[in-house]
This record gives C-alpha cells, structure tokens and sequence, in this order.
C-alpha cells in the first residue's frame, strides 16, 4: 500500500502554496521596512544622501523564490514525484504475495505487501549474517586443531569453519566456474578461505608418523542436509553434507567432483593425504571424538567473520549459511543444531523489535521453500546493521561481483547499489541499498513470488533500478524564479 496518501499529497500541495507565498511576501515586507525607515531619517532632518547611480539589482546565489528555500516536507515530496508512482506502477504489475518496501534514510516512502510472508530464497541469508554478527562478533574465528593422543594417535578437531580448503580445490572451483559450472561454482570461489596446508606443515614439521588421523566432528550434531531440502540438493551442487570438520567442501575429488556423504571421514581421509604429501606416515583415516585434554601440536584459524560474511553473500554459499546457524547454536543455544541456532535467530530478531510476524525459519541459506518472512522484516535487519558497517561491506556490487555480477549493466545503478539476491524457482529476491544523488541512502527490500522468476529478473530489475533512478526529482529551478530585471 502506498504510504503517500492523497491526504497527504493535498497537504503537500497546500504546504507548497504556503512556502511559495512566504517566500514572496517576506521579501517584499523586508523591500517595504527598508522604505519606510529611509522615510523616517529624511523626516528627522538627517543630511541627504550624495546623489548616486542606482545600485545593480541584488543578485544572490540561489533565487528568492528557488525550490532550494523551501521547506523540507515539501522538497521531499518534490524529491520523490516520480519514485513513488514509478514503484507503484511496478508493484501493480507483480502478482501478489510479491513485496515490494523502499525507504530513504530509514523513513518508508512505498510499501506494497511489505507485511505479507514470502518464500526469500537467498535473502534469508542476511538475516543469518546479522544474528551471526550479532552473536558472534566480527572479529571471531574459526580455530581447527589437531592434538595427539597418548599413543601418537593424531586428532583433527573441526571447528566449524566453512572455508576450510585446499590449494588444489580452489584451482579446480576457479576452472569450473570459468566453464560455468552449476551451483557452488558459478560465482567463482571466493579469495576467503583457510589454507588446510597450513594446519599440514605444521604437523610435518612435528611428526613423521603416527598410527592413525582421527577426524573429531563432535562440535556439532550429525544432521548432513536439512530433511525438506530438494532431494537434488547435492547432485546440482547447491549444498555439500554437513559437519564441524569439513575440508573442501566434502569433495573427495575434483575430476568429476564428488561429494563424500559423511564430511569426517572425508576430512580425515584428504587430511592423511595432506600429510602423506609431507612425508608424514599414518596407519589409518577414520572418524572418532578426541579424549579431553590432549596437547595441540597444530592450530589454524579462519579468516575473521567479516570476511567470511563476505564469502556468504557475495557468492551465496549456502554451506557457509549453514554451518553459521550451527555455530550460532553452539555458542548461544546449548548445542551445535539448526534447532538450536534458528531459535537464537529467532529470538533476536525479536529483542531487536522486528516484526516476526508470519516469520517463518526452516534453515539458515534460504535454500528451504518453507522459509516464510517480510519485506518488513528484511529492511528492519538491514536498519538495523547500517549501510556503513561489515554487514553492508560484505555485500555483492551491482555489474561487478559475484551474484550481482551479471546484472545492471549499463544501468545507473551499476558500481552503486549493493544487495543480496535470491534465486529459487518460483522467487527472486533483492534486498540493499543504493547511494542516491543527493547525499540520501536508499534502501529496500523487493521479494519476487510468481511464476517465471528467473526469467523476469532482468526485466523486473531493470524497471526497478530505472525507477530507483528518478530519485531524487530535480524541478526546473527556472520556473520559480523570477525574470532577471534589465538595466539600461
């Protein structure tokens, strides 16, 4: 629903009257005081001024009656003249529940269905980011570990981190999105990873052999994929099975990529491997949990969370999203679950005043159809995050990176406006802010649900960004001035 209403717009106009004619009645009583007082000095007998040429007309840099004076509520209606019917006509054209919600500098000017639930897609991942930043901090990081057991035993504890990769597996994602792969890789890998060869050199250069590499995943539960997942979820690539110790993504090969079911012992085995590169000997690859208290003779730590939310959104990894709830659970909720961390997500949205109502959490990337939530609830997250901080910063860049990077070009937003997309069959979603002319930031929240939405992206962008574009209205300042008074 609109939020100018005709009231408001018959305010506006009257308001505009008012400014006009204030504008033109002061000046004038100011020429008429200036009259009258030279009046009164001649009637007390003061000397007569020497005879001069009249002075030239004042000229001031912006016009008496220039748009610039007016007042605010008026110049910002006048800012938006053509925004807000351009996003009407838009929304009317979108079959509902698609929700459409803009605002400048926080305050709504347009929402249409913004308080109706909608399937986000991908968008559910900036709420994770948020709560992620929330609770866990910008500056924290992952730590993997491998301690040695009594008996030599070496044990690789997963911390959780979801960037946890090798050289080879970056070259082999970087080939495949060149070949526009599917999936994972069709964004390209990102820079933001924790070299596993780090964590190798330094057992090599503590060890030769050990009788066994134990992959302890202990952190967090066994659940591989969230049930309601497509069954295609791997095969397409979209997810890899899940764990607390999980090294290249789960692929125990490159050449055709292969995902392992269980990513412990997956990890253990590509471990052993590392090591074997190193000269190190190990009788055996398997999966078990690390006794307490063992020494650690390795240790490597993931780059902080701000740069991971970076490998988040900008190539929409829905692993990362995952292991992110889990961690979430394990460090506010009692347990490393998708239970556990939706609840934290949950319940601070909540503490944070958003509107959860229809709020609907199945996972943590978006990738589940049952994910429900609002135009409302995506644009108070972003408000609340700022358009300044780590989570904006992590943000895809229209025509330049990642998901963003096939779209706008050529667009007056391109280079501009940054946003989280979201793709599922079904729904497109767009959720960021844009720079405006003026000094303004605007931000919005457009969730897409209908059919053929892959195929209207383009499209529906494009009409949005030209939209976005008219913002802010810039009057014929010639109109309201008055003619340039000639001299002889």
């Amino acid at each position: 629903m609109n939020l100018i209403t005709e009231q408001s717009r018959r305010a506006g106009r009257r308001r505009l009257v008012l400014a006009l004619v204030v504008a033109g009645v002061v000046p004038a009583a100011l020429l008429g005081w200036v009259a009258t007082s030279s009046a009164h000095t001649a009637e007390r007998g003061d000397p007569p001024a020497t005879t001069a040429p009249p002075p030239p007309a004042l000229r001031t840099a912006t016009p008496l009656l220039s748009a610039r004076r007016l007042p605010g509520t008026v110049t910002g209606q006048l800012a938006t003249k053509d925004l807000v019917p351009g996003l009407q006509q838009l929304a009317d054209s979108l079959p509902a529940p698609t929700c459409l919600t803009v605002q400048i500098d926080g305050v709504p000017v347009f929402d249409a269905r913004g308080d109706q639930p909608v399937m986000p897609a991908s968008n559910m991942k900036l709420i994770t980011a948020a709560v992620a930043l929330s609770t866990l901090g910008p500056d924290y990081r992952y730590t993997t570990t491998v301690e040695r057991g009594p008996d030599g035993t070496l044990y690789l504890v997963g911390g959780g981190d979801p960037v946890l990769e090798s050289q080879a597996y970056l070259d082999a994602a970087t080939a495949a999105a060149k070949r526009g792969a599917a999936g994972q890789f069709l964004e390209g890998p990102s820079p933001v990873r924790t070299p596993v060869e780090q964590l190798a050199d330094q057992v090599a250069a503590a060890v030769k052999n050990a009788p066994a590499i134990v992959a302890d995943e202990s952190r967090y539960d066994t659940e591989r994929l969230v049930p309601s997942w497509p069954p295609n979820t791997v095969k397409d690539l979209d997810a890899s099975p899940l764990g607390a110790i999980m090294i290249d993504d789960s692929f125990s090969s490159f050449a055709p990529f292969t995902v392992a079911s269980d990513p412990a012992a997956q990890s253990a085995s590509r471990f052993q491997q590392l090591l074997a590169e190193r000269g190190v000997t190990i009788g055996a690859a398997r999966v078990g949990t690390a006794p307490a208290g063992l020494p650690a003779v390795a240790t490597v730590q993931s780059p902080p969370l701000g740069d991971i939310l970076s490998e988040l959104l900008v190539t929409s990894d829905n692993n990362t999203a995952e292991l992110l709830v889990k961690e979430i659970g394990h460090q506010a909720g009692g347990a490393g679950t998708r239970a556990a961390g939706l609840k934290v997500v949950g319940d601070t949205l909540t503490a944070w005043g958003v509107p959860t109502a229809g709020l609907q959490l199945i996972d943590g990337s978006g990738l589940d159809r049952g994910d429900r939530l609002t135009c409302h609830v995506l644009l108070a997250v972003l408000d609340r995050m700022g358009t300044t901080g780590d989570l904006a910063a992590a943000l895809p860049v229209a025509a330049q990176s990642g998901t963003l990077a096939p779209y706008f070009r050529g667009s007056p937003v391109a280079g501009k406006l940054r946003a989280k997309t979201g793709t599922l069959t079904g729904a497109k979603a767009l959720t960021g802010f844009v720079p405006a002319a003026d000094g303004h930031t605007v931000t919005f929240a457009f969730v897409y649900n209908g059919p053929n939405a892959r195929e209207r992206a383009n499209d529906i962008w494009g009409q949005f960004a030209d939209t976005l574009a008219t913002y802010p209205y810039h009057p014929d300042l010639g109109a309201f001035s008055p003619a340039p008074a000639v001299h002889g």
